[in-house]
């Protein structure tokens, strides 16, 4: 799916350039753009499960939506993990 594969790009890119997840949440719910679950609000825990799911690196089953390089930049960002962590303090 082209949208998606934006969508999981653009979270990507955000965090990547300094958006904090809270940030990037916020960002998303304003633009109108639906989670997964066809929900109307982002929550920071769904864009850190983004942010550490290493689906988007693709494999059998799913397509490549993110660069390797990117993905281990982000992955030093958050330290691996969700929730109260570096990527909670970023701006």
């Amino acid at each position: 799916d082209p949208e998606t594969s934006q969508v999981v790009q653009d979270i990507y890119q955000a965090y990547d350039n300094g958006a904090s997840c809270n940030a990037i949440a916020k960002d998303l719910t304003a633009k109108g753009i639906q989670t997964a679950n066809q929900k109307a609000v982002w929550h920071c825990c769904m864009v850190g499960k983004i942010l550490e799911n290493q689906k988007y690196l693709g494999d059998g089953f799913y397509l490549q939506m993110i660069e390797e390089a990117l993905f281990q930049r982000v992955q030093k960002g958050t330290g691996g993990k969700t929730g109260e962590n570096k990527h909670s303090k970023r701006a």
